[in-house]
């Protein structure tokens, strides 16, 4: 964090798993509300047995305004949450998406 270049945004990669307890939410709204241009990358290892943490993780972090991504969108065998890709703030393709993408131009 203390590293981040100064106008730029910093990406930082959380399991939905370190907000399971009230006691963990609280310190990462406290932790969030002290910072400037941060969002949160909901890993891309979430799948379906924790669906509903990767919820509960999205609801605190729109009621407290904590901007999120969802990280490598349409990765191979990552699942695929409707609710976060309506929801996030922001949409990070996984690099295999555009090589793949770019593979049909030549």
């Amino acid at each position: 964090m203390h590293h981040q270049p100064l106008g730029k945004k910093l990406f930082l990669n959380l399991d939905p798993d370190v907000a399971i307890s009230d006691h963990h939410v609280a310190f990462w709204i406290d932790f969030f509300q002290n910072t400037n241009n941060v969002v949160v990358e909901i890993i891309e290892n979430s799948d379906e047995e924790n669906a509903q943490d990767v919820e509960n993780f999205m609801d605190w972090m729109n009621e407290y305004e904590i901007s999120y991504a969802y990280d490598d969108f349409a990765k191979p065998n990552s699942i695929y949450f409707t609710s976060l890709l309506c929801r996030a703030d922001v949409i990070k393709l996984d690099i295999d998406v555009l090589k793949r993408r770019f593979k049909k131009f030549h």
